[in-house]
């Protein structure tokens, strides 16, 4: 499970603080701040029992959860996408993060190699770098202040079915917010991408069970 790293982040910030502009401090911090936020709200409970028909109830216990991909939160009586690393079986998105009962890319730099670190506003791994020579193709400038490299800074730079900049990481995604998704789609920003549901709140009484490992809503088992 996830453990933050508040003493490295704080480092971090202290540097970050001591060499950059008020211009690049306040864009950084107000994207991290908007980003945090947009990831709590469209994902923050990340329960996905929360349907309000009869067929919906409290659980005690994962076997009171009706798909094998969802387990019991004892504490909240909700069924939940995950409550340890061990329920996250998706190599892109290895660690749980037992606040938002969410399994995301990283909880800490340790997750993310020798040559990435965690960004603490997305729980994404991003590649560090001291310049432009030590960034991939896909990401292929250094941010001088925060060293890790980035593909965009705006929308401007971002093309195609990935059009919006997710500031924090520097990478071009497919969606940042629900406005970004359509026909009915929802933006699941743990992995800025457009699902069918985040929860069983989004699917109709045919199939009203979200599947945390599709994202798709299906019929009880």
């Amino acid at each position: 499970m996830i453990v933050p790293e508040a003493r490295s982040l704080g480092k971090v910030l202290s540097k970050w603080l001591a060499r950059a502009s008020l211009e690049v401090i306040v864009r950084h911090v107000w994207t991290i701040v908007v980003s945090s936020v947009i990831f709590v709200a469209c994902n923050g409970d990340f329960s996905f029992d929360e349907r309000t028909d009869a067929s919906i109830t409290p659980c005690a216990a994962n076997a009171d959860c009706k798909l094998s991909t969802l387990f019991c939160d004892v504490t909240s009586g909700k069924c939940v996408a995950c409550l340890s690393d061990v329920h996250c079986t998706e190599l892109t998105r290895p660690r749980c993060d037992s606040a938002l009962h969410a399994c995301v890319e990283c909880g800490s730099n340790q997750d993310c190699g020798s040559d990435g670190l965690c960004d603490p506003s997305t729980r994404k791994c991003v590649p560090k770098c001291m310049d432009n020579i030590n960034c991939p193709a896909s990401t292929p400038r250094c941010d001088d202040v925060l060293h890790h490299c980035y593909e965009c800074q705006k929308d401007d730079d971002c093309k195609g079915t990935r059009g919006r900049c997710e500031i924090p990481t520097g990478r071009c995604v497919e969606c940042l917010e629900e406005g970004d998704c359509s026909d009915g789609k929802r933006c699941l920003t743990s992995v800025s991408r457009c699902v069918d549901c985040r929860s069983s709140a989004d699917c109709s009484d045919n199939t009203p069970l979200c599947d945390p490992a599709t994202n798709t809503c299906i019929s009880h088992n």
